[in-house]
């Protein structure tokens, strides 16, 4: 029996996109279209948002508004990698704030990375790689589908390529949460004693960890890379899920001592009346 969100805007929303999201994974399965995109109307132009005149830039003017999927952007002073730079750059850019304010719109892009990176990949000339790759996006959507049946997103796409961090790296803080812990996705994990302090109260998911030698390794190849970003969509719904359950708990108690209280309320009146009779 597939649950649902009873109580919160947030959580009707959350099933909303849930719903789009599965609805996406079963269109690409059956059509092998990668072309599937998740559509977010916050997407803005790059080029008016931030009142760039840099007309030789590839973004600019593009029909595809998300510029972080466009490599050799004129991003800043500096042309901008032969590469797209995905999420992983832009995390702090107006632009990609802008386009991802929501968090139905945040998980969507999530999705169109996934299908960016399935897109961009040379099939055409590797069958081998091309059904590598149709395994993921059938194992995606089996993964998808079983989360969006039980609500329960704490599946992950296997990656055999994950180390642990503390071994790989010679650490040892032992008091560091990821530290032994069988999560290895230590991006995932808040206030990890990465370099000299501790990071943040939040997971970082991959934002701040493109450029460390764990994360590199555990997504060295498209695949790795392609189950990663998945995993990192199913993390998010599962934080969101929690969000969402615990909101509703909060409101159903309000809600029972409301009722309490209205008992009391009329007993106390009708023990006036009769007082006064």
């Amino acid at each position: 029996m597939r649950a649902k969100f009873r109580n919160t805007e947030y959580g009707v929303e959350l099933e909303k996109t849930i719903t789009e999201l599965t609805h996406l994974f079963f269109e690409t399965e059956k059509s092998r279209n990668l072309k599937t995109r998740f559509e977010n109307p916050h997407l803005v132009k790059c080029w008016e948002k931030t009142g760039c005149t840099r007309r030789e830039c590839p973004a600019y003017g593009a029909e595809n508004l998300r510029c972080w999927q466009i490599a050799g952007t004129h991003c800043g002073d500096t042309i901008v990698g032969s590469r797209a730079r995905l999420l992983q750059d832009c995390k702090d850019c107006e632009v990609f704030k802008a386009s991802t304010r929501e968090p139905a719109s945040d998980l969507g892009e999530l999705f169109n990375n996934m299908m960016f990176i399935l897109e961009s990949s040379d099939q055409s000339k590797y069958k081998e790689c091309y059904i590598k790759f149709e395994g993921v996006v059938n194992e995606m959507s089996r993964l998808f589908f079983e989360a969006e049946e039980h609500k329960d997103f704490k599946t992950r796409f296997e990656n055999p390529l994950l180390v642990k961090c503390w071994e790989y790296t010679h650490c040892t803080r032992e008091g560091c949460p990821a530290y032994g812990s069988k999560n290895r996705r230590c991006w995932q994990i808040a206030g990890t004693h990465c370099g000299e302090k501790v990071v943040g109260k939040n997971a970082r998911l991959l934002d701040d960890c493109k450029d460390c030698d764990v994360f590199k390794l555990s997504t060295q190849d498209s695949m790795a890379e392609l189950g990663e970003l998945f995993n990192n969509m199913m993390f998010t719904l599962e934080q969101r899920m929690e969000q969402i359950r615990e909101a509703e708990l909060d409101l159903e108690k309000r809600i029972e001592e409301a009722t309490v209280q209205l008992k009391e309320s009329q007993a106390q009146l009708i023990q006036k009346e009769k007082m006064a009779g």
